[in-house]
């Protein structure tokens, strides 16, 4: 059974974004920096958004002062983000530097798929699977032991969308969501972006404490 389990259980405020492309690489950062975060760029079993929204959460764990500086602060200018929430990611990401990079692992998509799609066509929220098994019971399908982790996004279909929704992870007191993110304990990782049939889209990241 796995030893941990860590949950963002609060839900977030949702938006509806819009689609886009792989994201592209911010001049402001080196092109050997943004290669390395870019972990999931040769893997068949994604689509671009999915591997775009590693390379982001990568981006911000290699340097999260150039993260805060680049791509959260022009994503806050450019929406007109006035909440609180916004300077305490500031504040968190100066601390942030060289954590392990994420790596796409098959089993963990294909979880975060699974889940994805059960609560997309049935209109749920949150880390229950429609037959009622928890995020313990899903994953021990896949992995023995270790520590887990989900964050689940809402509404957003577009990368940068997702991660900014998950790292501002405004009005959610724990920070649960920007905590896992900013993690040093995690390695591998898995993630599907999947209709829904109330937000229009979902997001599940799965997170795991090791290359697997």
């Amino acid at each position: 059974m796995l030893k941990k389990v860590l949950l963002a259980i609060s839900l977030l405020t949702v938006l509806i974004g819009t689609t886009q492309a792989q994201i592209i690489r911010d001049t402001r950062w080196d092109a050997e920096v943004f290669n390395r975060a870019n972990t999931a760029k040769d893997v068949s079993y994604l689509s671009d958004d999915e591997k775009s929204v590693i390379c982001l959460c990568n981006l911000a764990r290699l340097n999260g002062k150039l993260f805060a500086n680049t791509y959260l602060r022009d994503y806050v200018e450019e929406k007109s983000i006035k909440s609180e929430y916004v300077q305490t990611l500031i504040n968190d990401l100066q601390n942030v530097h060289d954590l392990p990079m994420l790596i796409p692992d098959l089993g963990l998509c294909t979880a975060a798929a699974n889940h994805a799609t059960d609560i997309g066509n049935t209109g749920r929220t949150g880390h229950q699977s429609s037959d009622g098994r928890d995020l313990i019971k899903r994953f021990e399908k896949y992995f023995a032991n270790g520590t887990v982790s989900e964050n689940c996004s809402y509404g957003k279909s577009a990368p940068l969308d997702i991660v900014m929704q998950l790292l501002i992870d405004d009005g959610v007191e724990s920070l649960g969501h920007r905590n896992v993110m900013l993690s040093e304990q995690f390695g591998a990782v898995g993630v599907s972006i999947a209709k829904h049939s109330v937000f229009n889209y979902n997001c599940v990241l799965d997170f795991y404490d090791s290359f697997l």
